[in-house]
């Protein structure tokens, strides 16, 4: 015979096994959290629109046009031609949106018919024109000049004194510069003695003696006082401030006796020295009050 307690572990153990062998119910695993969210759609095309597979998958690509196109799927979205893309496309500025296609294919029959490839784009359709070169510039681009402080009231001077450059000497009788029109006395006489470099030329901002005759560019030339060595009368060399004259590169020249000079060159004046500035008729004499 069993005994009492024996059965009791029985029963027991089988209310036990039982209990694990039922399913768990619906509304034990609701009550436990949160309600799952919904599974995510399946994928759409963005070319037609359709589920169920991509766009690099669309079997519309080659077969005609997507809603909100801009020309047939597989070919230029320019001019709607298959073949090549649209930055490759000779017939660019088409419509766009949804008549792009069209719109663009218009454009390349109208290049093509007017002979617009082979005229006006060089040749062969797609052939572009070739670059057009840049010859370089080696003018005076003004940097250099604003560095060197070589502008006075915004414009640029075309003469600056030298590292020789002086004061004039004192002299109890002044070197004077005399303007003559045929024999009369053009304008009073320019005392050279005042400062060490006289600009002349029509650009009032910088020239000390304006001329206003057209054939007088507008920094003509410069009277410059210099130290220099010059041979004396045995032979050694004598150092001293004296007068010159440089032409600035002008258009019509300065002459002196006579004689044009040399641009960018400077000429010694001396006693009774004549200058004359472009086409003008005016005389300028170079006196020295001192000289015997």
């Amino acid at each position: 015979m069993s005994s009492p307690g024996r059965s009791r572990r029985d029963s027991r153990r089988s209310r036990s096994r039982s209990r694990s062998r039922e399913p768990p119910t619906s509304s034990r695993w609701e009550s436990s959290g949160p309600p799952r969210p919904p599974p995510p759609p399946p994928p759409a095309c963005y070319k037609c629109g359709a589920a169920g597979h991509f766009a690099r998958e669309c079997p519309s690509a080659a077969l005609g046009s997507a809603p909100g196109g801009g020309g047939p799927r597989g070919g230029c979205f320019t001019c709607g031609q298959p073949g090549h893309q649209a930055r490759e496309c000779t017939a660019r500025g088409g419509g766009g949106g949804g008549g792009g296609g069209g719109g663009g294919g218009e454009l390349h029959s109208r290049l093509v018919g007017s002979g617009a490839d082979a005229g006006e784009w060089g040749g062969e359709r797609g052939e572009r024109p070739p670059p057009v070169e840049v010859e370089p510039d080696f003018g005076l681009s003004g940097a250099l000049a604003k560095e060197a402080n070589t502008t006075v009231a915004g414009v640029t001077l075309a003469y600056c004194e030298p590292p020789e450059a002086r004061p004039p000497p004192p002299a109890r009788a002044p070197w004077r510069l005399y303007c003559f029109k045929g024999a009369d006395e053009a304008a009073p006489p320019l005392p050279l003695q005042r400062q060490s470099a006289f600009r002349v030329g029509r650009e009032r901002a910088v020239c000390d003696l304006v001329c206003e005759h057209p054939s007088v560019s507008k920094q003509h030339a410069a009277l410059q006082w210099r130290q220099t060595e010059v041979a004396g009368p045995d032979g050694l060399a004598r150092s001293g401030t004296r007068l010159y004259i440089m032409d600035c590169g002008s258009t019509n020249g300065t002459r002196l006796n006579g004689e044009p000079l040399e641009a960018a060159r400077y000429y010694q004046l001396l006693h009774q020295d004549t200058l004359r500035f472009g086409l003008s008729s005016r005389e300028y004499v170079v006196i020295d009050t001192g000289a015997k």
